[in-house]
């Protein structure tokens, strides 16, 4: 009787695992605030224009000539400071959803509320071991960097997809146009995905020329594509000045050491995942069929070479961080690796089932115990996000015990506070803050007001942003004009 009742209880399971896992995700979003880098890359959209804001973005600070109008699209850069917590609602539905997409390309007649329990779940097991929730998720203008590159990468590879299989000529016209700008898009954005989009761009068109007999010539434009993207990225004048002032330090190491500092952290990575329950578990559940998925091409040979080569393009993608910084003292860049672990999530548990599914024997095994398996790996999956250590148990914890609600508070009242100040119609507009007495690590990351305006940047950040003449926190013993002072930027012209 019970085994009858098992596939019910298999559903019961998984939409409570996606239930409490996404009612924490959205709860973390509506108790998220915009930190002072936010309010800072926020301040020029709102006052100087998108344009010009990230014209001088990418002739002073960096290559990301999409990243830099996605920031001028943020709510802040509107004045809709309550608008953020929206914003990352908006990207958590975005990521889960161009994952669908991006799927539903690569599996045939593919159920979308399958490819949708399947995405919903990778994505969930993605952000519980990412190696910085904030970075990839909470704080939004690093989401726009860590998160969003993948997003437009499953649009546009998904899009491609659809042009190499669709018949009606009007139809391939327009995946070609849709998908040469979202890949033209994505190449601005995020650095660490040049040689993945690079890559990506000549697999797809090797792929439309051995199934249409479409040469590289015909695709000629999207190669000059690629090849205009990444040379508007590298050759801004921005990321020039960030490079060599990155890179002439005294203390700086061969390339070689670089290599070697980028290999290990990626294995240290890798074997994190490769051993993690969830992972394993969504191998299993995979390999048993429970998502109704058919394969396209399920040999051992291509299996193999298609797990190295995401293993090896997936490692290809630190080396624009590690071979630009060259200092001997890195550490583990923790925001670098939210993308590489997203990736080793998303991918290893969809290629190792790939694997177990081109074995005849393990075959028959798998379907002959499908449902009381698929009951084991589904619980397993369950304990092992809510019981385990791990972003969305230190996010459920920090919301039963308080910490999130009182960071909430603190900061609305600081926000109420400045804008309160900004109307005063008054000489010298002047705001004391409170200091952050709750910075919750499962959604909170500094940069913030420090004392005595030590970091003066960012109070200069929220003066500029709320049109306020000071901004202090309690308890200074400095203030902005002794500060001014004692620089000497006041002159006596006497």
């Amino acid at each position: 009787m019970l085994i009858k009742l098992l596939p019910k209880i298999n559903q019961v399971i998984i939409i409570l695992i996606l239930a409490l896992g996404y009612i924490l995700l959205f709860s973390g979003a509506y108790y998220s605030h915009p930190n002072a880098e936010d309010i800072a890359l926020a301040s020029g959209p709102r006052h100087i224009g998108l344009i010009d804001s990230a014209m001088l973005l990418l002739t002073s600070y960096d290559g990301r000539y999409s990243a830099n109008i996605i920031h001028g699209l943020n709510p802040l850069s509107f004045g809709w400071v309550s608008g953020y917590k929206y914003a990352i609602s908006f990207s958590i539905l975005f990521f889960v959803s161009s994952f669908c997409f991006f799927l539903k390309a690569f599996f045939y007649k593919a159920k979308t509320e399958k490819v949708g329990l399947l995405s919903a779940l990778l994505c969930l097991i993605s952000w519980a071991y990412t190696s910085s929730l904030p970075h990839q998720l909470y704080w939004l203008v690093s989401s726009y960097i860590y998160l969003y590159a993948w997003c437009f990468w499953f649009l546009w590879v998904g899009v491609f997809l659809k042009y190499i299989h669709a018949q009606k000529e009007f139809n391939k016209k327009i995946y070609f146009f849709i998908g040469n700008l979202l890949m033209f898009v994505d190449i601005g954005i995020n650095e660490m995905f040049l040689p993945l989009n690079l890559f990506t761009a000549l697999a797809l068109l090797y792929y439309d020329k051995r199934k249409n007999g479409v040469s590289f010539l015909q695709n000629l434009s999207v190669i000059i594509n690629v090849s205009l993207g990444i040379f508007l990225f590298i050759s801004s004048p921005g990321i020039i000045d960030r490079f060599h002032g990155l890179g002439l330090e005294p203390e700086s190491v061969s390339v070689i050491y670089s290599l070697k500092q980028s290999l290990g952290a990626y294995l240290k990575v890798f074997i994190q995942i490769l051993k993690n329950p969830s992972v394993l578990s969504m191998t299993g559940l995979l390999a048993l069929g429970f998502f109704e998925l058919r394969w396209k091409h399920s040999s051992i040979k291509s299996t193999f070479f298609a797990g190295f080569l995401i293993l090896a393009i997936l490692y290809s993608m630190t080396l624009p961080y590690f071979l630009t910084i060259h200092s001997a003292e890195i550490g583990f860049p923790s925001r670098i690796f939210t993308v590489i672990t997203s990736g080793l999530i998303l991918f290893l548990p969809l290629v190792l089932g790939l694997y177990l599914t081109s074995n005849i024997n393990i075959k028959v095994f798998l379907a002959r115990h499908k449902t009381i398996l698929s009951f084991v790996l589904l619980s397993l999956i369950f304990v092992d996000l809510f019981y385990t250590v791990n972003n969305l148990n230190i996010l459920k914890k920090e919301l039963l015990n308080g910490t999130i609600t009182a960071y909430n508070q603190e900061m609305e009242t600081r926000f109420k506070l400045l804008k309160e100040v900004s109307k005063k119609d008054i000489c010298w507009q002047k705001a004391i803050v409170e200091p952050l007495k709750h910075q919750p690590k499962s959604i909170y990351y500094p940069p913030d007001i420090t004392p005595n305006r030590s970091n003066n940047i960012w109070n200069l950040v929220y003066e500029s942003y709320f049109e306020i003449a000071e901004v202090q926190l309690k308890g200074d013993t400095l203030n902005k004009l002794s500060l001014l002072k004692k620089n000497t930027l006041f002159t006596n012209d006497d």
